[in-house]
């Protein structure tokens, strides 16, 4: 393990790098293999550490002196979470622990029983909880994820500024190169033709790739890239730099050296937001975005005059690289047809314009397709482009913030039509309401332009154990990156009680999940992230505990025996879980991926026969009960 000086924020770091226990000490022994590196991509953010492999029960290490700052125990996301400030001026978080070592345990627990709460989050004093470089802190484990591994996470004081861990020395086993498994071409503006169209081209890279890639293209042209580092069998990393450069200068470099929690939600425009798989690193600097890992980045398109040799790099965090070279053309490429039963109209949402796509069926009149486009100023006509016989394109960029209802007129398409609202940033738009559904966007939304379309549904399964008390509306494009949440207000439908129960949802693939939400008379306000489909739901279904599980050592008697349940809820979700012995309180984790609830056997229990009471509750106010008895030596 090698360290090496660095600037950090404010201050400078300066670590041996002849003697690595000098200074750091490494969190965990033996060789550290990593199932997650730092920057890597998380569902519309960035991996804020590095994840090491670690079986439960592992024994992890305080990387250097300091104290503890703040402790915490949840079901969910980092689960126990143990905060470290170092000597250094670094923070240092270990995450998803199994337990911790003593005095951390003890300490943890007696606040535990005074709250009688398992979720804690502890604001610790200063030197209060002292830590010795190499001491046993905790114990690595899964707590709040899926599987177990240690979560090793570097800050700056000011707890804002996550460090790459890879160049503060705390390293892994990187052998392989990257893998690039698909360049993605966007085109820059609505004059822009890459491969004879107006849309995006993803481009398939593997072992038949012929190099250098040939595009043909004019205009301007945004690059994305697919990529990963494979490492520690199965494990997919992420790369630590990747470059997109011409003959003369290097166009963007993105580098995972700091990322800031204060650009955090950046990380939606560093990854392209209109396709989702594959996943894709833009390689340029989307309006908006300032994460600092986008060390040096083209804040536009690349215009293409006549022809461009370009080349994009990837290097892992242990310097093995890999290039992908493209050369693009401006000679023209013409498309063929596209085979279709019938006539089918697509829109295609792009950082600043849309692109209407008409496909005619082979046995459609040659009649061309007009689209008419009705805003506050009025309606206009305009002819989409012809790409191929059977293909019509329709780019373009809305001339303000406004409402735009599209009408295709063709005989194979007699009822074609969509409302999409476009705002523009630091723009306003005006409030849409809309029958029992209103949403008001701030200015401060949008990266770039901000696009919706918003519609009922009619056809929308929901457990039969739930009642739906709104109408169900959908609002695309999914995955619309937003810089801040939009608040939206959904109308509960007449004659549905009671209204306690009533709370904003979400569809999540085939389920439906409950989001934070407010009540105001008739109306259930929230705030979203990004575009879905949503519904007013009542929770009529208490949660579910099975699978009760008392074990009792019979040639051991013991005053701790193991105690747990599956517990789950179909609705809103569970709010709350205990375990009683009698009407004593006992500390129970509820391991919420797993849906367990399991007493921590911290404490003996009174001999005799004892009811234990598991007791789960949703958000809904809705509770269980399940009672066995227990006789304890």
């Amino acid at each position: 393990m090698k360290f090496v000086p660095i600037l950090i924020g404010c201050f400078f770091l300066s670590v041996s790098s002849a003697h690595t226990e000098e200074f750091f000490v490494p969190p965990l022994k033996g060789d550290l293999f990593a199932t997650s590196s730092f920057g890597e991509y998380r569902d519309g953010r960035f991996h804020m550490g590095v994840d090491y492999r670690a079986g439960i029960g592992t024994p992890v290490y305080a990387v250097d002196d300091g104290y503890v700052t703040r402790m915490r125990c949840a079901p969910w996301g980092y689960g126990r979470g143990l905060y470290i400030q170092f000597r250094s001026g670094i923070i240092g978080i270990y995450a998803h622990l199994h337990s911790f070592a003593e005095p951390y345990q003890s300490y943890l627990r007696r606040i535990q029983h005074q709250k009688q709460s398992f979720s804690v989050d502890l604001t610790i004093k200063e030197n209060e909880l002292p830590v010795k470089k190499g001491d046993l802190i905790a114990y690595a484990g899964q707590s709040g994820t899926n599987a177990p591994h240690l979560h090793f996470e570097l800050r700056t004081k000011d707890g804002i500024t996550c460090l790459n861990p890879w160049e503060l020395g705390f390293r892994w086993i990187d052998r392989n190169k990257p893998q690039v498994s698909s360049i993605l071409v966007i085109p820059g503006n609505t004059n822009t033709t890459i491969n004879g169209c107006c849309l995006p081209l993803e481009i398939p890279v593997n072992e038949k790739t012929t190099y250098p890639i040939l595009i043909h293209a004019q205009g301007a042209l945004g690059f994305g890239i697919s990529t990963i580092d494979p490492e520690s069998g199965s494990c997919k990393l992420g790369p630590y730099r990747i470059s997109l450069k011409t003959a003369e200068a290097t166009l963007t470099t993105i580098q995972q050296d700091r990322i800031d929690y204060n650009t955090y939600r950046d990380a939606v425009v560093a990854f392209y937001p209109y396709i989702s798989n594959p996943i894709y690193w833009t390689l340029w600097q989307w309006q908006g975005n300032q994460s600092p890992n986008y060390k040096q980045a083209r804040k536009g398109c690349l215009p293409i005059d006549s022809e461009e040799h370009i080349q994009i790099e990837v290097e892992d965090f242990n310097k093995n690289k890999i290039q992908v070279p493209i050369y693009i053309t401006d000679r023209v490429k013409n498309i063929p047809s596209k085979k279709t039963e019938k006539s089918e109209v697509f829109v295609h949402y792009l950082p600043d314009f849309i692109v209407i796509e008409i496909i005619l069926s082979s046995t459609a009149s040659k009649e061309l397709p007009i689209i008419n486009i009705t805003s506050e100023q009025g309606t206009s006509s305009l002819n989409p482009i012809q790409r191929a016989t059977n293909v019509y394109e329709l780019p373009w960029e809305p001339p303000s913030s406004g409402k735009y209802t599209f009408h295709v007129l063709h005989p194979t398409l007699p009822n074609w039509e969509k409302t999409i609202y476009a705002l523009k940033a630091n723009d306003k738009l005006n409030p849409i309401a809309l029958d029992g559904f209103y949403i008001n966007i701030p200015s401060n939304a949008p990266y770039g332009i901000l696009w919706l379309s918003i519609s009922p549904l009619s056809h929308q399964k929901i457990p039969k154990e739930l009642t739906l008390a709104s109408k169900i509306w959908k609002i695309e494009p999914y995955n619309m990156p937003m810089a801040e949440p939009v608040p939206i207000k959904l109308q509960i439908l007449d004659n549905i009680q009671p209204k306690e129960r009533i709370h904003l949802y979400r569809k999540t693939g085939s389920s439906w999940s409950r989001m934070d939400s407010s009540q105001n008379g008739n109306f259930v306000t929230g705030s979203i992230s990004d575009w879905g489909i949503f519904a007013l739901i009542r929770d009529d279904a208490p949660p579910q505990i099975t699978n009760i599980t008392i074990n009792k050592d019979t040639k051991q008697p013991t005053k701790r025996p193991s105690l747990s349940a599956s517990i789950s809820d179909i609705g809103s979700g569970i709010a709350k879980a205990e375990i009683f012995c009698n009407q004593k309180w006992l500390l129970a984790e509820y391991d919420g991926p797993r849906g367990i609830l399991r007493w921590e056997q911290d404490e003996d229990l009174p001999s005799g026969n004892q009811t234990i009471t598991f007791v789960v509750t949703d958000y809904a106010g809705l509770t269980k009960k399940e009672c066995r008895t227990l006789s304890v030596p």
